[in-house]
């Protein structure tokens, strides 16, 4: 589905949303994910790295494994 939506750059941008998975080292998340044209940045979100267990550490510009602590 074709929709306008706000983008990162605060800019509007007309692009499809859908539903896909996500699979990073093996595993794998179904997420509503939004299509982008060719060129465009690829943005892994909070949500999906929550989902897999996983973390970004900045410094290193790596994604790691974590433990979570549920309160």
């Amino acid at each position: 589905m074709a929709a306008p939506h706000l983008i990162a750059a605060r800019e509007a941008s007309q692009t499809i949303r859908g539903h896909g998975a996500v699979v990073v080292n093996g595993e794998t998340v179904p997420r509503r994910v939004v299509f982008g044209k060719s060129g465009d940045a690829v943005l892994l979100g909070l949500t999906v790295l929550e989902q897999l267990g996983l973390a970004v550490a900045p410094v290193q510009r790596r994604i790691i494994p974590t433990d979570f602590l549920l309160h």
